[in-house]
């Protein structure tokens, strides 16, 4: 074997061993980061949770604290104390250890939100699109908006771990890529990663809008009493996500979901997929003449009206949305289905319209009837979804299936 050959060997030793010393120390801090509103964590607890020596959690530990990212915290209350021996010192995050900026935009807005290491947001804005936009536009505005808000919260750019977008459409993940948005000009096939990145000068990581929301609800609501979700988002098209334990789902190409094209009436109304029947389609059609669903800057159901007319377009939507409720229990079974509208009203209405015929219609492939909630689109969920997604990258987290 040539010297060069050894050389080749002893750098991947030693890259082996840096890999696996970061993992560690990431391990450790991912264990406290999710352990700050409960009084942060031991050495000793970290020894027992996981499979590292005391010595090697001693080097960590010494390491994020010189590093900034942890400090001592007043200990926990006496019951949680040891019997006997040495009391043991508690650690928690630094807040201001770093920082993560989160962006949600689609046809009607875009919307920012700085957060801090605790996941606290600590500034936020929204910019309307009035007018019809393309990308070139839209990009403009973000970076001003990133800039803005970094002037404004006056915190280092080298602290900020990472950019989150929560983007409309469909999104390949691996790359950062929209693949299709249709209501502004230019956002097919578009790297909005590598722009964003060679724009502001950090890190991004793109996702679809619907799944930020999901991911966020999800971890905060659904994963003590919900083995998995599927969250259809109805704003000016119709777009669904798929998360559970192992994160969220993706198609094989490592591209988003596209549940607002499933097809729920053969031969209906042409969609602007180019096919015909879509769930989309078909909800935008219910909606047609009340709140101008056709409008890049309108979401569907706006202005549904009320009485027996409103009545019967909720039991419409519900219909369809029932078709595409069981072809997705045919392929995921989900435990739990969340309608979101722009309307809160109008999301519990259609929910409730699903729930009643779920129960009315015996379904013998289907263990137990899924719970069925309905509620009213907010951004900030998707800001925080795509800052949490930020952070389980940062942590080297699984976030996707």
């Amino acid at each position: 074997m040539k010297p060069s050959s050894f050389r080749w060997f002893a750098m991947a030793d030693s890259l082996r061993v840096e890999d696996i010393r970061q993992f560690n120390i990431k391990s450790v801090l991912s264990l406290i980061h999710d352990s700050r509103n409960v009084g942060g964590l031991s050495q000793s607890d970290v020894v027992s949770r996981l499979t590292l020596k005391a010595p090697t959690v001693f080097r960590i530990f010494n390491t994020l604290e010189a590093d900034g990212f942890i400090s001592p915290c007043a200990s926990k209350s006496t019951s949680d104390m040891p019997k006997s021996g040495r009391r043991p010192t508690y650690y928690n995050i630094n807040n201001d250890a770093c920082y993560e900026v989160a962006i949600e935009f689609w046809s009607n807005c875009i919307s920012i939100g700085v957060f801090n290491f605790a996941c606290d947001v600590i500034y936020s804005d929204i910019h309307s699109l009035k007018t019809l936009t393309n990308i070139e536009d839209v990009i403009d505005i973000i970076c001003n908006m990133v800039d803005m808000a970094i002037e404004k919260t006056g915190i280092k750019k080298e602290k900020i771990i990472g950019l989150g977008v929560a983007a409309p459409g469909k999104v390949s993940v691996s790359d950062g890529k929209v693949i299709y948005y249709g209501k502004i000009a230019g956002l097919e096939n578009y790297p909005l990663k590598d722009v964003l990145e060679e724009r502001t000068g950090l890190k991004v990581l793109v996702h679809n809008n619907c799944s930020a929301i999901a991911y966020s609800l999800y971890n905060s609501r659904s994963k003590a009493s919900s083995s998995s979700l599927f969250t259809f988002l109805l704003r000016s098209g119709v777009n669904g996500s798929l998360v559970n334990e192992n994160g969220i789902f993706l198609s094989a190409d490592n591209t988003t979901l596209e549940a607002g094209h499933l097809i729920v009436k053969p031969n209906g109304m042409k969609c602007s997929c180019g096919m015909c029947g879509c769930l989309q389609a078909q909800l935008m059609e219910l909606d047609k003449g009340h709140g101008d669903s056709g409008s890049s800057f309108k979401s569907i159901f706006d202005n549904i009206p009320s009485g027996e007319e409103g009545d019967s377009i909720i039991r419409e939507a519900a219909d369809y949305l029932f078709i595409a409720v069981k072809d997705i229990q045919r392929f995921s079974a989900p435990d739990s289905f969340l309608i979101i509208c722009s309307s809160a009203f109008v999301a519990e209405r259609i929910a409730t319209c699903l729930r009643e015929r779920l129960a009315k219609e015996k379904d013998f492939f289907a263990r137990k009837d899924p719970s069925i909630i309905g509620m009213g689109y907010d951004t900030s969920l998707a800001l925080r979804g795509a800052t949490e997604l930020v952070f389980a990258d940062f942590f080297g987290k699984k976030a996707k299936s």
